[in-house]
């Protein structure tokens, strides 16, 4: 029972969700001069979809064009109706962009939603793994196969 448990459990491993990508470009109205400003582009690697406020910072999970730190806003933060992202820059300001909802969790490409001419930002989500990626594999031959051997070799040692 216990090897049919573990080949179970490896099956689920295998077919885990993976991981959420996000890439940004924006611009934004610059606090001092009034001027438009940027583009500020990042792409952030994590595992699984942001879903909390959470601050990153440059590094292997994100590439970022003259960023101190990249945050993202849960739901309700600054907005009822939106998610944020801050883009924080080296001199300390850090710019807001807004987004509808489900814009951190479901693949996608979204437009930044309030302060039009001000902070603009097109936000590139892709979930892999989930139920809305179109490159979700069926489960490949090699575990089916496994699975069945599994199964077969667990009902052999019962019998003996």
């Amino acid at each position: 029972m216990n090897s049919l448990r573990t080949l179970l459990l490896a099956c689920a491993a295998l077919s885990a969700h993976g991981a959420a990508v996000y890439q940004f470009s924006g611009t934004y109205r610059d606090f001092g001069s009034g001027e438009i400003a940027g583009p500020v582009t990042f792409e952030l690697t994590v595992p699984g979809p942001v879903t909390a406020t959470t601050d990153f910072s440059p590094g292997p999970q994100l590439i970022c064009s003259d960023c101190q730190h990249v945050k993202f806003y849960e739901q309700g933060t600054f907005s009822l109706n939106h998610v944020t992202v801050g883009y924080g820059l080296p001199n300390l300001s850090e710019y807001y962009f807004y987004f509808a909802p489900q814009s951190f969790t479901q693949s996608g490409t979204y437009d930044s939603e309030l302060l039009d001419g001000v902070n603009d930002a097109i936000l590139t989500t892709r979930i892999t793994g989930g139920p809305d990626d179109p490159k979700v594999p069926e489960p490949s031959t090699a575990v089916l196969m496994l699975a069945g051997l599994g199964l077969c070799a667990v009902r052999l040692r019962r019998q003996s």
